[in-house]
């Protein structure tokens, strides 16, 4: 069953020409069909992510190297910025300003000691729900099918 993409992109040359299907390594032209090969290969390599994790200081770089690893099978600009405006109901970020934006969050979330320090469980289920939202609002790669 077909799914409409939920995203509105302005000039979206990541997307076959008239078409909602994201140009990826496989050749796959249907929406379908690409959804479930990105399912599978990415379960894979978050399974791998999982034994061998990636090395790094949880920064943006880092988040570009995990990004990468997931989907670097599947799309040539795995682990890249975007570059194209995209919204869902409302605007993420700029094109322009995904450096900096990731670049403050990952520092603010480094003045609180990546939340090491946090013993009560409320207060951590919340700081890391405040993160994920941020890295959210961000969205600094493209969208993805799954």
């Amino acid at each position: 069953m077909t799914i409409e993409p939920y995203f509105h992109v302005k000039d979206d040359t990541y997307c076959y020409p008239d078409s909602n299907v994201l140009r990826n390594l496989l050749g796959i032209i249907d929406y379908d069909e690409l959804v479930s090969a990105e399912g599978r290969l990415t379960m894979m390599a978050m399974t791998q992510l999982d034994v061998d994790p990636v090395k790094g200081c949880f920064d943006t770089e880092h988040l570009r190297t995990i990004h990468r690893c997931i989907f670097k099978d599947i799309y040539d600009w795995a682990g890249e910025f975007r570059t194209v405006e995209i919204s869902k109901g409302i605007p993420f970020c700029y094109c322009a300003n995904i450096q900096s934006q990731l670049d403050s969050i990952f520092a603010q979330l480094h003045k609180e000691n990546l939340l090491k320090d946090i013993t009560d469980k409320d207060q951590y289920v919340s700081r890391i729900a405040f993160y994920f939202g941020e890295l959210n609002a961000v969205q600094a790669q493209n969208r993805c099918e799954i």
